[in-house]
């Protein structure tokens, strides 16, 4: 869950993209059990922020079996790197000024 909140845009500086392929995890403090979970248990997994700052990100997590604590961590901590801006990357959603017409509409009036 923590990767998946540093890739939907958690990213601690506004307009830079967290590369995919450069997130790792680093450690784990403070984990304690409280229960087994069974198989057909249905685990309730959660993730909390606590600090973003390149190059790591720490969180809080806990592992919950309906309203039964099953496992939490104090602390679980990632590395993360920046994506490097590729030339394609660039904002090619812009049209020409010349293409003020739909496609379609401009195959029929040429």
């Amino acid at each position: 869950l923590a990767v998946l909140y540093l890739l939907e845009g958690a990213s601690p500086h506004e307009g830079k993209v967290i590369d995919e392929t450069k997130i790792f995890f680093t450690s784990c403090e403070g984990v304690r059990c409280h229960r087994i979970c069974r198989p057909g248990d249905l685990l309730s997994l959660s993730i909390k922020p606590k600090r973003t700052k390149m190059p790591l990100a720490t969180f809080e997590g806990s592992i919950r079996v309906g309203q039964e604590k099953a496992a939490m961590a104090e602390e679980i901590t990632l590395t993360f790197a920046y994506a490097v801006a590729k030339p394609g990357d660039l904002d090619t959603s812009r049209s020409d000024e010349n293409d003020t017409q739909p496609p379609m509409a401009a195959a029929f009036t040429a």
